[in-house]
């Protein structure tokens, strides 16, 4: 049975820090570490918005830091050319919200409109020495529950492709709150966050099939615009372990989200994420 975490302050977002906290007590003794936001706490996850010019990135972290408005949430009241939030910041928002379209409890929300055709779009959780976790140690994560609310149609084309996102599980031992910028003023994940070895795939926020689209089991056509954009919770059972290695610090960080090449809006709400931790076998 899936053990519940002890209840954590919310995170502060993008750019925010914050210690393991004793979120983790329960490591390698058989039990999953569940990261369940439907009664409105954030449990310590912060998000995270990478592969974006950094003056919208920027002005995201300001308005937030400031406590400004950072425009609505989805489902969105109106066209996007309407929304200021989507010129000035990209849609850019994360955070605790109710689930939407009736789905019930509340979420972690991380949404923006990808316009740089490249963004990637994580929440976080750091885990270290509060947590028991040991420097110089190898970890097996194994991702065993994931359930998210998502609009997005599988199989369509759109501006850069499917808005269908992947989501994928990461456990990295490179810090990846700080961000760097590149020589083409794009806010990018530092060196050694994302290896080709340190990621699994563990779902999508798919939630209808696109006309033409190869049937995929339990998905239903998707029914004609607005209704589209009706949100629906993806709920997966899983068994996908990654390995990491500690450094002298003792601490690494698991992450949950993905990359897109749609040129367009998107919005995940994440109820709940379980994964387990135990010392890697010699």
């Amino acid at each position: 049975m899936l053990a519940a975490l002890a209840g954590c302050d919310p995170s502060g977002g993008d750019g925010a820090g914050g210690g393991g906290g004793g979120k983790a007590d329960g490591i390698g003794d058989g039990e999953a570490l569940v990261f369940d936001f439907s009664d409105g706490d954030a449990r310590g996850v912060n998000a995270i918005f990478r592969d974006l010019p950094e003056e919208i990135h920027a002005e995201y972290l300001r308005r937030k830091r400031e406590g400004l408005d950072l425009g609505p949430v989805a489902p969105l009241p109106g066209p996007l050319v309407d929304i200021d939030a989507d010129t000035t910041h990209w849609m850019l928002h994360d955070g605790i919200f109710p689930m939407p379209d009736g789905i019930g409890g509340s979420g972690l929300l991380v949404q923006s409109t990808n316009r740089s055709d490249d963004m990637d779009m994580y929440i976080v959780v750091e885990l270290g020495p509060d947590d028991g976790v040991a420097p110089d140690t190898s970890y097996d994560v194994t991702f065993v529950e994931l359930a998210l609310a998502g609009d997005a149609p599988v199989g369509g084309g759109g501006v850069g492709g499917s808005p269908n996102l992947g989501i994928d599980g990461v456990a990295t031992a490179t810090d990846p709150m700080p961000f760097v910028v590149d020589e083409s003023d794009h806010v990018r994940h530092p060196a050694g966050v994302l290896t080709f070895d340190n990621s699994v795939e563990l779902g999508s926020n798919g939630t209808c099939l696109s006309e033409g689209a190869a049937e995929v089991p339990g998905l239903e056509p998707c029914p004609a615009s607005p209704a589209r954009t009706i949100f629906r919770l993806n709920e997966f059972t899983l068994e996908a372990t990654i390995r990491v290695t500690t450094g002298a610090d003792g601490r690494f960080w698991v992450m949950v989200g993905g990359h897109s090449g749609f040129e367009g809006f998107s919005a995940i709400y994440y109820q709940r994420v379980a994964f387990r931790v135990a010392p890697a076998a010699p």
